[in-house]
């Protein structure tokens, strides 16, 4: 059964999220942080979207968006991943899914669903035992 995407609004937050493929590291070297960081500014311009909060972990990502105007926030993860994907598999000589599968996303209704998320996604370098405090997670250190 096709899962359902939902009705995107001007105004609107959502929270897109995926892993790498069987659970695998989507992110080999700094430099593939820095190139998807280059590449979410672009086409959050270009959809004129708010990224109000994010994480890029070594196997997965979060994103929490804003949808200011018309264009679908769901055009951001779709262009964004097939960029990525594309650049990843020629540097790597990759074949195969990058990704576990289509990116998931679910709308938020109330502020303090909006409030959690932001806590969550900043705690997950925390969680995950990759630094004590948020504030230290940086990419040009990830874990090995």
């Amino acid at each position: 059964m096709p899962k359902i995407r939902p009705a995107y609004l001007p105004e609107q937050y959502y929270h897109f999220y995926n892993r790498g493929a069987h659970r695998l590291s989507i992110f080999r070297e700094p430099a593939n942080y820095l190139f998807l960081l280059r590449k979410m500014k672009e086409y959050a311009a270009k959809f004129d979207l708010s990224l109000i909060a994010y994480v890029l972990m070594p196997n997965h990502y979060h994103f929490l968006i804003r949808q200011n105007g018309e264009q679908e926030a769901g055009l951001f993860p779709r262009y964004l991943f097939n960029s990525y994907s594309k650049a990843y598999n020629k540097r790597y000589e990759h074949s195969g899914t990058l990704l576990e599968d289509n990116y998931k996303v679910k709308p938020i209704q109330h502020t303090s669903h909006l409030l959690h998320l932001c806590r969550y996604i900043h705690g997950n370098p925390v969680k995950d035992g990759l630094v004590a405090d948020p504030a230290d997670w940086e990419y040009s250190n990830y874990p090995e």
